[in-house]
């Protein structure tokens, strides 16, 4: 059932038809390291100081597969729903990654992007490890693969999440996602 309801959010965020959300060959979206709604391996976890921080901050290796024809860019947002006590916070911003290219090996989020644009955390381009509080329980992330008609080079470096989902929006032909949870100890 959250897989039906992400679906449906995303149809609606993303301004997709529903009918390609259901298509026969729909894009798809894995990780060679954690199944959907698997727990996040601890390494793919953020690395401040602290005890209970015992993560190496490392991106997680992402693969897609079956984009819509006319796919001209992708981009990748990962997303906890759960964080910013219900706000949710973005942990994830990549785009103007290539019609070619077909997955982000692991670690290659972590450190400034080369090969597409990364997009605009606060302090940083490139990916941030979750690092949600002690004691709010199990959060989840969710990685998000859009397939968009936007040419390579039309979206200036250094978008913020609202600013991506602007130029996205009318623009995207299909989404994939995969949720992983985790949990700070």
């Amino acid at each position: 059932m959250k897989r039906i309801l992400y679906k449906i959010f995303a149809a609606m965020i993303f301004s997709i038809p529903t009918s390609v959300l259901w298509a026969a060959d729909p894009l798809q979206l894995t990780s060679s390291t954690f199944k959907d709604d698997d727990m996040w391996p601890s390494k793919y976890a953020c690395d401040a100081p602290g005890p209970s921080h015992a993560g190496g901050n490392i991106s997680p290796p992402v693969a897609w597969s079956s984009p819509p024809e006319n796919t001209k860019s992708f981009a990748l947002i990962m997303q906890d729903p759960d964080g910013g006590f219900g706000v949710g916070s973005f942990h994830w911003l990549a785009y103007d990654i290539p019609p070619g290219v077909n997955s982000i090996t692991e670690g290659a989020g972590s450190v400034a992007p080369t090969g597409w644009v990364g997009g605009n955390l606060g302090s940083t381009d490139h990916y941030r490890g979750p690092c949600a509080p002690l004691g709010q329980g199990i959060h989840h992330y969710v990685i998000n693969i859009i397939a968009t008609d936007i040419p390579l080079g039309t979206l200036k470096p250094g978008l913020t999440h609202d600013e991506l989902m602007q130029a996205i929006r009318g623009h995207a032909l299909g989404t994939a996602s995969i949720i992983a949870r985790y949990q700070r100890n």
